[in-house]
């Protein structure tokens, strides 16, 4: 080969080296600005489930206290906005 032709075939090696070292950081990036936003919205969605035991424990609790003062099961249900029969369940299941 001769040494014109030998620079340009270096010269596009190196190109195409750089091409691939590029792409490589492009997806490098790619899946870490993924793995951020993953790890972001798994926190977020913890969050959320949290905060809605939390409601759901008070609403328990303010339903197992209002049948100690003898509320009625549909009172309790327009109280807490929960279905009579969901009411029900809940007493049953915490006597």
């Amino acid at each position: 080969m001769d040494p014109v032709s030998k620079q340009k075939y270096d010269d596009y090696l190196n190109t195409f080296k750089v091409s691939e070292s590029v792409i490589e950081t492009a997806r490098f990036t790619g899946k870490l600005e993924g793995e951020k936003k993953g790890r972001k919205e798994g926190r977020e969605e913890g969050r959320e489930e949290g905060r809605e035991e939390g409601i759901n424990k008070a609403k328990v609790e303010t339903i197992l206290k209002c049948i100690e003062k003898g509320f009625s099961v549909s009172l309790i249900s327009e109280l807490v906005d929960i279905p009579e029969d969901e009411v029900q369940r809940i007493i049953r299941g915490n006597r």
